[in-house]
C-alpha cells in the first residue's frame, strides 16, 4: 500500500496529473499555494479520521487467516 503526498508535475518520470490539479486544490481552498501540494490531504476525506486507518495500514506478508480466525501461512 502506498499513500501519495507531495506532487511536483514537473517530474514526468514519477507523476501524472491534470495542469488543473493546483488551481482546483486552491479554488476549493483545500491547500494554500505555498509549499508541495500534499495530494492526500487536500483530495482525501480524511485519511486519519478514518477508524479503519491504522488497521488498512497493518498487513503482515505470507499470513493469511484460516477459517477458524488463526495465522497460517509463514512470515517473512
Amino acid at each position: 500500500m502506498f499513500t501519495i503526498r507531495a506532487i511536483d508535475l514537473s517530474d514526468s518520470a514519477n507523476f501524472l496529473g491534470s495542469a488543473s490539479l493546483h488551481a482546483t486544490a486552491r479554488a476549493y481552498q483545500l491547500w494554500d499555494g505555498k509549499g508541495a501540494l500534499d495530494f492526500t490531504r487536500a483530495f482525501s476525506l480524511g485519511e486519519y479520521a478514518s477508524k479503519f486507518y491504522s488497521g488498512r495500514r497493518m498487513c503482515t506478508r505470507g499470513v493469511e487467516k484460516s477459517r477458524h480466525g488463526r495465522a497460517t501461512g509463514s512470515r517473512r
